[in-house]
C-alpha cells in the first residue's frame, strides 16, 4: 500500500480535474473529496465499495485506505485533497465532522452552492494566471466552509486531534524509511524517533500505515531496486547492497515476495538498457 506524505505549507492542497484514472490502494493524513461532474465511478474505501454518480462526491477522512479500480466509461471528476496545513486550527473540527467515509449528493437542496464552486474550480483549472489560482483557492475555502455546515459531528474532536498527533509521530518513522532506507535501520531507532516504546510503536505503525515497519522498509528498498534493475547494468549483488540489504540472498527472497519474480526475471521483462 502506498502512503502519501502530509502536505507542506508550500503545497497546502491538491486539486485536479480529469477522468480519475486507476490508482492503487493508498492512504494519507488529509481529507479527500472526489466530485463527479459527468459520468460515474467506483471507489473502494477501507475495503468497502462505493458507487458515485453524477452530481455526488466522496468524502474520505484521513488515513482511510482507498483505491480507484480500472474503468472503461467516460467521466469527469474534480479531486480535492486538503490537510492540516490548509485547515490549521479547523483540522480538529473537520475531523469531528468527517469521521467516516461517505457519499454526498450535491444536487439536493442546500448543497447546490458546493456543486457550483466545484464547477467553477474545474473551469478555472483549464486556465492559467494568478486570477485563476486565487479563484480556486478562494473556492476551496468556501467549499470547506459549506461542508462544515452540512456535515454533522459524530466523533469527539479531542480524540480526533489525538489521532492526528499519532499520524504525525508515525510520519517521523516514515521519513526515516523514505530518506535513509539504504542504512541499516532498526525498529529501535524508529520507535525512539516517535517517542513510543518498541511494542507500542509496532502496533501503532501497523494501524496507521497498514503494514509492519519492516514491510514498509522492505517495500521502499525493493521499489528502488526495481528501478535500478530496469535502467542500469549493475549486478544483483551490487543493487542489493545499494538499497540496504546486507545479504543478496535475503534481497532476492524479499524482492520475489513483493514482485512475484526474481530480480533477474524482473530485469529481463523490464530492462530499458538493451533498448537504448
Amino acid at each position: 500500500m502506498l502512503y502519501q506524505k502530509i502536505f507542506t505549507a508550500e503545497k497546502p492542497y491538491h486539486i485536479a480535474c480529469g477522468s480519475l484514472p486507476r490508482f492503487p490502494e493508498h492512504r494519507h493524513a488529509d481529507f479527500e473529496l472526489n466530485f463527479c461532474i459527468e459520468g460515474e465511478f467506483d471507489i473502494t474505501v477501507d475495503k468497502q465499495l462505493f458507487h458515485v454518480s453524477e452530481g455526488s462526491t466522496t468524502v474520505i477522512p484521513p488515513m482511510c485506505a482507498h483505491e480507484i479500480p480500472d474503468h472503461k466509461n467516460e467521466r469527469k471528476i474534480v479531486t480535492l485533497i486538503v490537510g492540516v496545513t490548509l485547515l490549521k486550527e479547523a483540522f480538529a473540527e473537520f475531523s469531528q465532522a468527517i469521521s467516516t467515509p461517505r457519499i454526498m449528493d450535491l444536487t439536493t437542496e442546500g448543497r447546490g452552492k458546493i456543486r457550483e464552486l466545484f464547477l467553477e474550480c474545474a473551469e478555472a483549472l483549464g486556465q492559467q494566471g494568478t486570477s485563476s489560482e486565487l479563484l480556486i483557492t478562494g473556492n476551496i475555502h468556501k467549499i470547506l466552509a459549506y461542508f462544515l455546515d452540512q456535515l454533522s459531528a459524530s466523533e469527539n474532536a479531542e480524540a480526533q486531534g489525538s489521532d492526528y498527533r499519532t499520524v504525525k509521530n508515525i510520519e517521523k518513522a516514515l521519513d526515516l524509511i523514505y530518506y535513509s532506507y539504504k542504512a541499516p535501520i532498526t525498529v529501535e531507532q524508529a520507535s525512539a524517533l516517535t517517542g513510543y516504546s518498541k511494542s507500542n510503536f509496532c502496533k501503532i505503525f501497523k494501524k496507521v500505515v497498514g503494514e509492519s515497519f519492516h514491510q514498509a522498509l522492505n517495500r521502499r528498498r525493493v521499489d528502488n531496486a526495481a528501478g535500478l534493475l530496469a535502467v542500469t547494468d549493475m549486478s544483483v549483488s551490487d543493487i542489493s547492497a545499494e538499497v540496504g540489504f546486507s545479504e543478496t540472498k535475503s534481497f532476492c527472497r524479499v524482492f520475489k515476495s513483493f514482485f512475484g519474480v526474481t530480480p533477474g526475471q524482473y530485469r529481463k521483462s523490464n530492462s530499458t538498457t538493451e533498448r537504448l
